[in-house]
């Protein structure tokens, strides 16, 4: 009777090794979760720059067919007058472009670099809008581009 109780009592718990096993296993476990969280920050951050950029870039497309509209209507002789943003023939820009952070963010203000080329062929203007960051790291690193056509 005393055997079978000392076999009892030794086959209870984990041995040293088990729990070592378990630890290691629960370590690379943890630092893989680690690792997914920093790069999901990562891809976060990348994608909301790149939303930044595609909304300058689509404010300056914008910006050109209001004064595509307004060449088109008003007939405007002088096409560099101040309040016009020049649609002749080749490269524009560049110009500078900031965007604050929203309220309460931790981040800060970012600036673009918008240029655009013109091309006329016939009565059309096929118009391409480049927006890169004027600061480039590893989040703001890529550029931008829309191209459209203005016709009458």
């Amino acid at each position: 009777m005393n055997m079978n109780r000392l076999k009892l009592d030794s086959e209870k718990g984990f041995t040293l090794i088990e729990s070592m096993i378990a630890a290691v296993v629960m370590a690379i476990s943890v630092l893989g979760l680690a690792q997914l969280i920093g790069v999901s920050v990562h891809q976060s951050a990348l994608a909301r720059n790149n939303t930044m950029a595609i909304t300058v870039a689509t404010q300056m497309v914008e910006e050109l067919k209001t004064n595509f509209n307004k060449e088109l209507n008003d007939k405007i002789a002088d096409p560099f007058a101040a309040d016009h943003t020049n649609l002749t023939a080749g490269a524009h820009g560049p110009r500078s472009v900031s965007l604050a952070p929203p309220t309460g963010s931790a981040m800060g203000t970012v600036t673009w670099i918008v240029s655009w080329d013109v091309v006329i062929s016939g009565n059309q203007k096929t118009v391409e809008v480049e927006v890169a960051p004027q600061i480039s790291n590893s989040v703001q690193n890529e550029t931008v581009a829309i191209t459209t056509v203005f016709m009458p």
